[in-house]
């Protein structure tokens, strides 16, 4: 497979970001858990849930990503890489906690999901070159692929956090759904043109630009009145009604961005 069609690109993409925001759901519900109802040890009960999480999505991702069968899976890596991740994710937030506050799921998650990457490259079992081998199917241009596509969609939430942040500093906590849909807005042209451009090779011409700036302007509005609801009429924090904002935007938008790609 040296040449792959966008169409299967996108869909792949897609199935990574309901994974990510599947394990980000999970994350912050067993944070809730850990405070609420659970009463074993801090420390013991973080380690089980990381573990947990990271175990299950890197079965994900080798299964549904990357097209393994179950057959080829290293349990023993697998086991490894979750156990060594857990780890790093059990002391990281243990010490934050002190520091951060009710920040600290937010802020180790961000730090969790770099700490994962970066320990993908070098356990065997979990590497791109053991996929690579265990499925003669993935090639090298996937991979590279799938790295531009990270470059995008970790550049769409970093500009929203800027421009919201921003906005509200100069601005006030008044301005704070404009300054949000305004992230939202310059967050998704960014990536889709970054995508279009880098990913999938698609000449931006006026009428490509144009839907574009449709489809964020759309779904700027949508993921500011989403907030605004689930904040004044539900009752959530403005955390929380934020990034389930951005996770419902994130989990519609693709299938029409990259629709018959």
């Amino acid at each position: 497979m040296n040449d792959l069609p966008n169409q299967y690109l996108a869909d792949k993409f897609y199935l990574f970001s309901v994974g990510f925001f599947a394990t980000v759901v999970g994350f912050l519900g067993v944070w809730y858990l850990i405070y609420s109802v659970i009463k074993l040890p801090m420390v013991l009960v973080l380690f089980i849930i990381f573990f947990v999480i990271a175990f299950v999505r890197v079965w994900f991702d080798q299964l549904v990503i990357y097209g393994l069968k179950v057959h080829q899976l290293s349990l023993k890596g697998n086991a490894i890489f979750s156990g060594v991740s857990a780890s790093a994710f059990t002391i990281l937030c243990y010490y934050l906690i002190p520091l951060l506050g009710e920040w600290t799921p937010f802020v180790t998650m961000i730090v969790s999901m770099k700490i994962m990457v970066e320990l993908k490259k070098i356990i065997p079992g979990v590497s791109d070159a053991s996929l690579q081998e265990a499925n003669g199917q993935l090639n090298l241009r996937y991979i590279e692929k799938f790295q531009q596509f990270m470059k995008g969609f970790y550049g769409f939430f970093l500009i929203i956090v800027l421009i919201t942040h921003g906005g509200v500093q100069l601005f006030g906590v008044d301005s704070f759904y404009h300054a949000f849909a305004m992230g939202i807005f310059l967050a998704l042209l960014f990536e889709q043109i970054y995508a279009y451009t880098n990913v999938y090779n698609i000449r931006l011409t006026t009428s490509v630009i144009f839907r574009l700036i449709i489809i964020a302007l759309f779904f700027a509005i949508f993921g500011s009145a989403t907030t605004f609801t689930l904040m004044q009429f539900v009752g959530m924090s403005g955390k929380t009604a934020t990034i389930i904002g951005v996770i419902a935007i994130k989990l519609i938008q693709p299938l029409v961005s990259y629709r018959k790609i």
